[in-house]
């Protein structure tokens, strides 16, 4: 049996894992799943509802408070800062690095005959995780982990600056907690409407700045490159993430947002229709009303 408690509006339980799941996408009944024993009923169409990959949002929570007060200070960091955020968020294509759980085995034996009972289950909280983007002309996002990497090491000094804030402001105490992003991570169904999983990234650090890749050049050779962002994090996962990615999800598909996420192509107010919008208006009826 499960018990329930309520904790800042949110319903947690315990016991019988009752919500370790709660606000994800739920299975099917397993009645409707393949049945391959025998002869397989292909007409019945309901049991082929497979897991789809390919479907995931990316939003950054949180700067880190350093880079904060940098932006605050200087309109050229705060334009990296929205650059760097939107296109994380909006470019988001892909991401690797997330861990799996792990096992270990004891052993029984007679000396002749054993058994391996499990003994320890681990899962791998902490590592680094890599997305990949196009670079911007300009190079805003390999800009703003070089201020990153800089302000939290000078690689010259290795002593800890963020930046000239340290020099500017000696009452300042520096600080793991000021030199970190947080990240949620939505994996979604096909449909854009539920979560498969909510995974939110603390304590993630960029771990590189692209520059070879973007300043070594051979003549002729006109390419635009792709950059990898990587980034150490711990992750946590709850019943309350999973509450707030559903609610942020439905959010992007409510109709009052005017961010909302278009799905149907017909639905897209795609800017290369002002032109033709301008030419109707100015000559008269046309297409457009």
């Amino acid at each position: 049996m499960s018990k329930s408690e309520t904790m800042n509006g949110i319903r947690t339980s315990y016991g019988a894992g009752a919500n370790f799941f709660s606000y994800l996408k739920k299975p099917r009944n397993g009645f409707e799943f393949m049945k391959f024993k025998g002869v397989a009923d292909f007409t019945n169409l309901s049991q082929f509802t497979l897991f789809e990959t390919g479907y995931a949002y990316f939003i950054c929570i949180e700067i880190p408070k350093f880079i904060q007060m940098l932006a605050s200070k200087n309109e050229h960091i705060q334009n990296l800062v929205d650059i760097y955020i939107k296109t994380i968020e909006s470019e988001f294509k892909s991401l690797s690095g997330l861990g799996s759980y792990t096992s270990e085995s004891g052993n029984i034996t007679d000396g002749i005959v054993e058994i391996n009972p499990l003994i320890k289950v681990g899962f791998e909280y902490s590592g680094t995780f890599s997305i990949p983007y196009s670079e911007k002309s300009g190079a805003p996002l390999s800009k703003l982990h070089e201020i990153f990497l800089r302000g939290v090491k000078d690689p010259r000094s290795l002593l800890k600056t963020y930046f000239g804030e340290l020099e500017a402001d000696y009452s300042m105490e520096a600080g793991f907690e000021k030199e970190c992003f947080t990240f949620l991570y939505m994996v979604t169904d096909n449909t854009g409407r539920e979560i498969e999983r909510a995974i939110l990234f603390t304590g993630c650090q960029p771990q590189n700045a692209p520059f070879s890749e973007l300043y070594e050049m051979t003549k002729g050779d006109i390419q635009n490159p792709e950059v990898s962002l990587e980034y150490s994090y711990h992750l946590i996962e709850s019943e309350e993430i999973n509450k707030i990615a559903r609610d942020i999800l439905d959010w992007q598909n409510n109709d009052l947002n005017p961010d909302k996420i278009i799905k149907n192509a017909y639905e897209k107010q795609f800017v290369g229709v002002d032109a033709l919008r301008s030419f109707s208006e100015s000559n008269g009826p046309g297409v457009l009303a």
